[in-house]
């Protein structure tokens, strides 16, 4: 079978790995090789943890490269492999906010991760972490890679290969910038290489301003002739070191040695919305009104602090009794005109992107290295830096689909498949027949997946058929994946289920994989930070169980997230308390726990959180209506001297304990009655959600006072 290497597990190498996977359906055996522990370490840091991925107006003005002719044919085919829609088809659902960001709908950056993850694994991508590329070279019709692991140096052979290691910005996220030097070494011309989408350092910076923000207009000018060479519009930062935001961050990315200004200078304009004119106005009005002390004069314009240095560099006395009219319009041509001189990007650490890198023309279309057959480079190793607000996830998915589609096409001839893949609940006996009754090229023994399979529906005729069909298979191994439900700790398993199983054990055989208990989930977390060289206690790992759920694929999002946020050093309690995900179970308990206190408004406004967060208002209602369930089985076992824990075991709950202890408080504050006329209440609202043509949000919110009227604490 033929290789594919990746070298490289970050946004770019993912995609490329995933694309090269869905191309090549088995033809071809893809392996990701990275250095780092964890792949994706920067891609879990995006968006603040929030992964914006892409942007709905992608043009060619919002990034920086050396050659803006190549970048439009390249950008061209990336728009076409449209990454967005790449991704809606694995399974992610988007959402974008009103500057045209797009961000996965659950807002987290290590849902897109475990996405592209979970793929990887359902295709059979080898991945390989703790590997650093130390060479590659041309071999006899292929390429050999040589790495270095903790086993030692190893070589691989490989029928193509896609970079994407990446440039040098955000060392701590295991970047080293070997992918540009790399890049060269295979002899290509580079761009030279600068932070990008970095805060600036200023020769003069003002210090006791550091931590302020203030919203107004950016300009970056050429000192040497004053012209303006970019504008943007947003929050700026204050730092002790100089100054930060995201529209210092996007004039950053003017900066390219060679291409930017000589003496660049950045311009504030703090009132945009006013002329000079109207602005010196308004100061000789408000002097009038509120005197020219800075603590009063500033007042619902500017922090004092912030007032008071434009005071000085407007060469005013500070402790002026009375100021000349001509105080008003130098004070107005400072705040419109603020300049920052003596520039330099703050280090690599602080960049969101790498300037410069491979040069675009050094690429054909699909992103192969030109004279090099099989080679690609995509990503951050290139000579293109995105502005922020997407467009560098853009950039990287795109160029790593386009080169892994590419270079599976590229192996795909006289291939022959050696594994078909049957989706559904039945799959049809005659496509079983089919695909297990084809000769394999290669004279091995073809592979049939089916991993979706339910018993229940076949028809008894088609499920005897199936049997018969597995007994006698012998050019094939047919594996087989079903899902069932577990009813007081076993199988829930129907006659079919059973026959099917059965058929299994005799012909091969069967295993069952339980859902993990919740001491497994915590040791199973805890060993997960752990592999991410991140420590996870315990304490913390039972917090991040009873904030989280129990679901495994959410709490390996969750910890990976959290080592992300961690700076992989120690998760703690805290954190989990502040940044974990909260499952909507854990959210609606809150409200009804504020409800209990007879605080509608607060459990409204819960509310009113949640409706934001699109969760929706009949899964809500159906957590209220369990947790009011969890509260009376608590209360009518209380009433007959049985513990929560008994409660538990009568009443078949499943997993952890935990939603029965924290209702035990909550249910001393009600009566059976109560609890009862509770239930009705939220009975009729879900009706009335599903009847009523009034606002969803209203009948909620009436419900929730209902519900504090008809009981809890008094």
């Amino acid at each position: 079978m033929q290789q594919i290497l990746i070298l490289g597990g970050g946004a770019a190498g993912l995609a490329a790995a995933l694309a090269a996977a869905q191309t090549a359906e088995g033809r071809a055996h893809i392996t990701v090789l990275d250095k780092n522990a964890k792949m994706g370490k920067k891609l879990l840091a995006t968006g603040n943890g929030r992964c914006n991925l892409d942007n709905r107006d992608i043009t060619p003005e919002r990034y920086f490269t050396s050659s803006p002719k190549a970048l439009r044919r390249l950008l061209s085919a990336v728009d076409e492999a449209a990454p967005l829609a790449w991704f809606e088809n694995l399974g992610l659902y988007p959402r974008t906010d009103e500057a045209g960001r797009v961000y996965p709908y659950s807002n987290q950056a290590a849902d897109v991760l475990a996405l592209l993850e979970h793929h990887l694994s359902r295709l059979g991508v080898e991945v390989r972490t703790g590997c650093t590329v130390q060479t590659l070279s041309q071999s006899r019709g292929g390429y050999t890679v040589q790495i270095e692991t903790e086993a030692g140096r190893e070589t691989l052979r490989a029928d193509a290969v896609i970079c994407a290691m990446g440039g040098d910005a955000g060392p701590q996220f295991g970047t080293d910038g070997f992918g540009t030097r790399f890049a060269a070494q295979c002899g290509g011309r580079m761009a030279p290489l600068y932070p990008c989408l970095t805060a600036l350092q200023c020769a003069h910076p003002r210090k006791p301003l550091a931590g302020i923000r203030a919203k107004g207009c950016a300009s970056l000018l050429d000192g040497a002739d004053g012209r303006v060479l970019a504008r943007e519009t947003g929050e700026v930062q204050f730092t002790e070191y100089g100054l930060s935001g995201i529209c210092i961050m996007q004039l950053s990315g003017l900066l390219a040695p060679g291409r930017g200004p000589k003496r660049p200078v950045v311009a504030l304009d703090l009132f945009p919305a006013l002329s000079e004119t109207e602005l010196a106005a308004l100061f000789a009005q408000r002097v009038g009104l509120l005197g020219s002390e800075a603590a009063e004069f500033w007042l619902g314009l500017l922090p004092a602090k912030l007032g008071r240095a434009l005071w000085a560099d407007a060469g005013l006395p500070e402790n002026a009794r009375a100021l000349p009219a001509s105080a008003w319009p130098k004070l107005a041509a400072t705040a419109k005109c603020w300049r920052f001189e003596g520039l330099t990007p703050c280090g690599w650490k602080q960049a969101q992107t790498t300037g410069g890198g491979l040069l675009l023309d050094e690429v054909e279309d699909d992103f192969q290295f030109k004279g090099c057959p099989g080679l690609y480079f995509v990503g951050e190793t290139l000579d293109c830096a995105g502005s922020c607000g997407g467009y560098n996830l853009h950039w990287a998915f795109g160029s790593g689909i386009i080169a892994g589609r590419a270079a599976a096409k590229l192996l795909a001839e006289g291939e022959d498949e050696e594994t078909t893949v049957l989706d559904g609940a039945a799959p049809e006996i005659e496509q079983l027949i089919m695909a297990a009754g084809t000769i394999s090229f290669f004279g091995t023994r073809r592979v049939v997946l089916l991993p979706e399979v339910d018993p229940a529906a076949y028809s008894d005729k088609d499920l005897d058929e199936l049997c018969a069909t597995l007994a006698s298979l012998e050019n094939a191994v047919v594996v087989l994946g079903s899902v069932f439900e577990m009813e007081r700790n076993k199988l829930k398993l129907g006659k079919r289920a059973q026959k099917l199983i059965a058929q299994c054990t005799k012909v091969g055989f069967a295993e069952e994989l339980a859902k993990p208990k919740p001491y497994e989930l915590k040791v199973m977390v805890m060993d997960r930070a752990k592999a991410q060289d991140t420590t996870l206690s315990e304490g913390t790992a039972a917090a991040l169980l009873e904030r989280c759920g129990e679901d495994p694929f959410l709490l390996e999002n969750e910890v990976d997230k959290l080592c992300a946020l961690s700076g992989y050093q120690t998760v703690t309690t805290a954190m989990v308390a502040e940044m974990g995900t909260v499952s909507l179970e854990a959210d609606v308990f809150e409200m009804i726990r504020m409800i209990t206190a007879k605080n509608a408004t607060g459990a409204c406004k819960k509310l009113q959180t949640l409706l934001r967060l699109q969760q929706e208002p009949i899964p809500i209602t159906a957590a209220m209506i369990g947790s009011y369930v969890d509260l009376y089985r608590v209360k009518l076992g209380a009433a007959k001297r049985k513990s929560y824990s008994t409660v538990f075991k009568d009443f078949g709950y499943k997993g952890s304990d935990y939603r029965l202890k924290r209702s035990a408080e909550t249910a001393s504050h009600y009566t059976l009655p109560q609890l009862e006329a509770c239930m009705q209440i939220l009975l009729e609202l879900d009706k009335s959600l599903k009847s009523q043509p009034v606002s969803a949000q209203t009948l909620l919110e009436t419900a929730l006072c209902r519900l504090a009227m008809a009981g809890g604490r008094r």
